[in-house]
């Protein structure tokens, strides 16, 4: 069975990691209701991921309507980076730390976001 990870452990490995330290600026910003956009660089996007027709009410002809979703994309590493794929790149960067301490990580986290 692993040791606890030391809070000094933890930090250094956020430190070191690019994905974990853009997390670790959002979740300070969010924390404290102030979001520094110098430190953690966003945009969102809309991807049209489908769509389908439907009669028009006044004149029955058919409309084409799209299916939009929209995503925010984090900048890490010099790559805007999706935000499920920002997600799961962030779990894999503390399983490692986890499974580099012998603490199973695919144990604690038996789930991925996208």
């Amino acid at each position: 069975m692993g040791q606890p990870i030391r809070r000094t452990q933890a930090d250094r490995h956020v430190h070191a990691s690019p994905v974990l330290s853009v997390c670790r600026d959002t979740c300070d910003g969010s924390k404290h209701a102030v979001f520094e956009a110098k430190r953690v660089e966003t945009d969102t996007r809309i991807d049209v991921v489908g769509s389908y027709e439907l009669p028009d009410d006044r004149t029955g002809e058919m409309k084409k309507h799209e299916v939009k979703w929209p995503h925010v994309y984090v900048r890490v590493h010099g790559e805007f980076v999706q935000d499920l794929e920002f997600a799961d790149r962030c779990i894999e960067a503390w399983d490692s730390l986890l499974d580099a301490e012998g603490l199973k990580p695919g144990d604690a986290l038996r789930f991925r976001i996208g």
